[in-house]
């Protein structure tokens, strides 16, 4: 789910882009019919909202709480599947590091393992 909820008070674009690493099927709301939505406190909309808030929640939560290295274990931990299939780029961007200090994590943990 992806809702740029600054827009909605703004009316400006939204910031966000969407890269998808399979065929998808993608559902665009008007955002005159979730503004509508908002004004009339409808179900959909709340749950648009919550869902929305915890999200962004749990990517705080991970970005705060954990260090680079762990964040990148935790990554491949849930998943696996995606850590072959996403470029070094793309993995640093949501762990919120650069490319070069995923290499050197990367590193850093294959020395590690080397030694034990």
């Amino acid at each position: 789910m992806l809702i740029g909820f600054e827009s909605l008070t703004t009316d400006a674009p939204s910031p966000f882009l969407l890269e998808t690493l399979s065929a998808s099927q993608l559902v665009a709301l008007p955002l005159s019919v979730i503004k509508q939505w908002r004004a009339q406190h409808h179900p959909l909309y709340q749950h648009l909202l919550e869902r929305q808030l915890q999200f962004k929640e749990h990517k705080e939560r991970f970005m705060l709480l954990h260090s680079p290295e762990e964040r990148f274990a935790l990554f491949g931990e849930h998943f696996p599947e995606l850590c072959q299939r996403i470029t070094d780029q793309q993995l640093a961007s949501y762990l919120g590091i650069t490319a070069t200090s995923l290499s050197r994590i990367r590193k850093r943990l294959a020395h590690d393992d080397d030694n034990r």
